[in-house]
């Protein structure tokens, strides 16, 4: 009977998150016809909203949030930058997006996630089809693009969830590096974002858990430019990732 009422109130709280983003969401929608830039700034509104509400009212959780960057990155709503994340569960996103307005590069899968789908792409999101050879080639090209523009574009180089979350983020020998190397060729500067405590709010489909302590570490900018080789900053970038996890699980969660 415990069991069944843990199930009944999960999906109460689903169908409570399904409503919001349909109230909160589907404006942004209109965004899509203004210039990318704004359309991001705007978007990222509702989407801020969307987290808001999500995390803190509807999954109670307790956040904390370290934020090292300089004055000048942090007053920018779309400064320059090649966001990085490690990334565990789905929850990833709204934690993300407390900070950030800036939709990632999200697998085509995505796409088909009623609501958040639509509202990603409408946003600035950038698809990318695992199967098709060419749409790797595509994404670089478009995140050359941006980059170029001083548009932020945040991925994550772990490419899928981290099964193994437990362990924190993966070595650096098993992420995509390739935006690394086009940070460092461009000479644009790479924000290293550490995500704790997102893969505890959801045992399966159906059994929500609220009122979890999740975690977001900003590390300062990092600037190709102080690195003499590709190699040097791709290794510094992701270690940021690595030692800012450490440092949220230890203040977090720490061991007797």
């Amino acid at each position: 009977m415990k069991h069944f009422f843990a199930i009944f109130r999960s999906i109460c709280l689903l169908s409570f998150l399904l409503l919001t983003a349909i109230i909160i969401l589907l404006p942004s929608l209109f965004y899509a016809l203004l210039p990318l830039r704004w359309s991001m700034i705007l978007g990222g509104v509702h989407w801020r909203l969307f987290s808001l509400i999500t995390l803190k009212l509807i999954m109670r959780t307790k956040i904390l949030i370290k934020d090292e960057r300089s004055p000048k990155f942090k007053k920018t709503l779309i400064g320059p930058g090649l966001i990085i994340c490690n990334h565990m569960s789905i929850w990833d996103i709204p934690l993300y997006l407390l900070s950030f307005s800036c939709a990632p590069i999200m697998k085509k899968e995505v796409l088909k996630i009623p609501i958040f789908g639509l509202v990603g792409m409408a946003n600035g999101a950038i698809p990318v089809d695992r199967a098709n050879p060419n749409s790797r080639r595509i994404v670089v090209e478009m995140v050359r693009d941006r980059l170029q523009k001083g548009i932020p574009v945040q991925f994550y180089p772990e490419s899928t969830r981290n099964r193994d979350w437990r362990l924190g983020p993966k070595s650096f020998e098993h992420i995509k590096i390739t935006l690394f190397y086009l940070a460092y060729e461009l000479k644009c500067p790479v924000i290293a974002v550490s995500l704790y405590g997102t893969p505890k709010m959801m045992d399966g489909p159906f059994k929500l858990n609220t009122g979890q302590k999740l975690g977001m570490k900003i590390s300062q900018e990092i600037l190709p430019t102080d690195f003499l080789t590709v190699e040097e900053f791709s290794k510094h970038c992701w270690e940021q990732v690595r030692l800012g996890y450490s440092e949220l699980e230890k203040t977090l969660h720490p061991k007797d």
